[in-house]
């Protein structure tokens, strides 16, 4: 597997650097395919690469109106939550850009429980890539990492993580809000053209070195394993 990390010296520099790689992709996807489509994760982190797409000069360089934005994984909780990811990225970022509603495709957590939302999340992922499609191919996707190396809601030791052939799983009450979640799989994100991993804070050494030395068979996070390997953008001090 191929690992590149990225060490920068503060937030501003490690969000700039991620937005461009966002642009690059959203334009070589746009001009290959005529669509950009993008997985988005949650927690604090991802908020600065969020704000600085929304101003300039980044702005006006993403092709919005091509752009169908999805989740990485989702709490159980109401979509305008202050703990829900879609409420996150909608508060910071999709509705400050021109992006269409109707391309937004988020958990429906009102569904009810997490195995009726993973199942209704799934369907609407295989009715927009095709139900006769082994796993989605995202143009990229946007990832955290945990202090105890989770990546979505991946966490270690938890069954989700050898889910098979599902695009989605349900995952029990972890992390904080300790809620239920739902996730994409593994599959799904090792079948995305390019991933990249933001990640801050000086809780996170320990694990951005054992994936950087691929000696990190424990975390989630280890186990991303794109075609064209993972990038990871991190810096030590700042969210």
């Amino acid at each position: 597997m191929s690992v590149t990390v990225r060490r920068f010296a503060t937030a501003a520099d490690r969000a700039a650097a991620a937005a461009a790689h966002f642009c690059l992709a959203a334009s070589e996807a746009v001009a290959a395919r005529g669509r950009f489509c993008v997985v988005l994760s949650g927690g604090r982190t991802p908020v600065v690469l969020y704000r600085a797409l929304r101003e300039p000069p980044w702005v006006g360089t993403v092709p919005w109106q091509a752009c169908h934005v999805f989740f990485s994984d989702e709490r159980c909780v109401p979509p305008h939550d202050s703990a829900s990811n879609f409420g996150l990225a909608q508060r910071e970022l999709l509705s400050r850009v021109p992006i269409p509603p109707g391309q937004i495709c988020r958990a429906p957590t009102e569904t009810g429980e997490a195995r009726e939302v993973a199942e209704a999340w799934e369907q609407a992922l295989r009715a927009f890539f095709g139900a006769d499609t082994a796993f989605p191919e995202f143009d990229l996707a946007v990832l955290g990492i945990g202090a105890d190396g989770h990546t979505a809601s991946l966490f270690p030791g938890d069954r989700a993580l050898d889910a098979g052939p599902r695009w989605v799983q349900p995952v029990g009450p972890r992390g904080a809000p300790a809620v239920a979640r739902v996730t994409l799989t593994l599959p799904v994100l090792n079948h995305a053209r390019s991933v990249v991993f933001i990640a801050a804070g000086a809780d996170k050494v320990a694990a951005i070195k054992a994936i950087e030395a691929q000696d990190a068979a424990e975390f989630p996070a280890a186990r991303v394993q794109p075609r064209d390997g993972a990038l990871w953008l991190y810096s030590e001090g700042g969210l």
